[in-house]
């Protein structure tokens, strides 16, 4: 019942309900090894956030290679710019000629494909206007004119 005090009303279990799961568990403790349990603790706080953050922190570390595994690689800029779900849709075309040099892409879904470049300067008019192809609909007015010179990378249509 301690627990409850901090809580808003319409937040706290009735007592009627936490005096019932306590009595319960005061009766099953001592058959539980008779189950099969080999080890049955009694726990306060269960230090949720620790486990929580661990996760996140190992799937971090994987992400970037820290494991001792590959991570991500190049695949890493994607997921950021993009964000996970676009990852098993996402090739790249190694020795792609169709941007002058720039990295290229393919993201394939069914018969369905968008080819992108990854500009990682943008400089000239003709990388301009082929930047600007690639502009989401969402984008303002002033965004879709074309990027100014960057040296973050950029994915355009090629």
């Amino acid at each position: 019942m301690e627990r409850q005090k901090g809580r808003p009303a319409n937040r706290r279990v009735p007592e009627k309900a936490v005096r019932a799961q306590h009595a319960a568990m005061v009766d099953a403790f001592p058959g539980l090894p008779a189950e099969g349990f080999d080890h049955v603790v009694v726990a306060e706080n269960l230090y949720r956030l620790q486990a929580l953050l661990q996760q996140l922190s190992d799937a971090r570390r994987a992400d970037l290679g820290w494991d001792d595994s590959e991570g991500l690689g190049a695949l890493l800029l994607v997921r950021r710019i993009f964000g996970p779900e676009i990852l098993p849709m996402w090739r790249w075309r190694d020795n792609s000629q169709l941007a002058d040099g720039d990295r290229v892409a393919e993201i394939r879904l069914g018969a369905d494909r968008i080819v992108l470049a990854q500009r990682s300067a943008t400089t000239s008019t003709a990388s301009a206007s082929r930047s600007s192809l690639a502009a989401p609909p969402t984008m303002s007015a002033k965004a879709r004119r074309g990027p100014r010179p960057t040296t973050s990378p950029t994915f355009c249509a090629p």
